[in-house]
Order: structure tokens, then sequence, then C-alpha cells
């Protein structure tokens, strides 16, 4: 859960600079910013999958292994 929150924060974050450079601005900096922030959105997304994955594999030996018992 702990990297959902992270992820959730980087996105609220990046919605200034996301302003910055698509609204009057135009500010290309704000964009630079944005695609680095993309990129760590990026590697979150993936961790949290994996995280996802490892959690419905533990919970599924757990059950399984209540059924044998």
């Amino acid at each position: 859960m702990e990297l959902y929150k992270e992820l959730k924060q980087l996105v609220e974050e990046m919605e200034t600079d996301v302003s910055e450079f698509y609204g009057k601005k135009k500010n290309s900096t704000a964009g630079t910013r944005v695609r680095v922030n993309l990129q760590r959105v990026r590697e979150l997304a993936v961790n949290i999958r994996f995280e996802i994955s490892r959690i419905k594999k533990e919970r599924k030996k757990e059950k399984d292994a209540a059924r044998n018992n």
C-alpha cells in the first residue's frame, strides 16, 4: 500500500508542472520535470504490479495450506 500512496502523491505533485507545460506559460522545463516524474510513475507501477503478484501468491499458498490441514 505504501507504493500506491507514493504513486498517488507523485501524480498529485506533477499537477502544477503539467499545467505549466500545457497552459499559458508553455514552460518547457516543466515538461522535462513531467517526463522525469512519469518515468518514476512507470517504475512505481511495475513495482506495485510485482508486489500485488507476490501477495496473491502468498495468499494462495496460505489458502491451499489451510485446505490441506
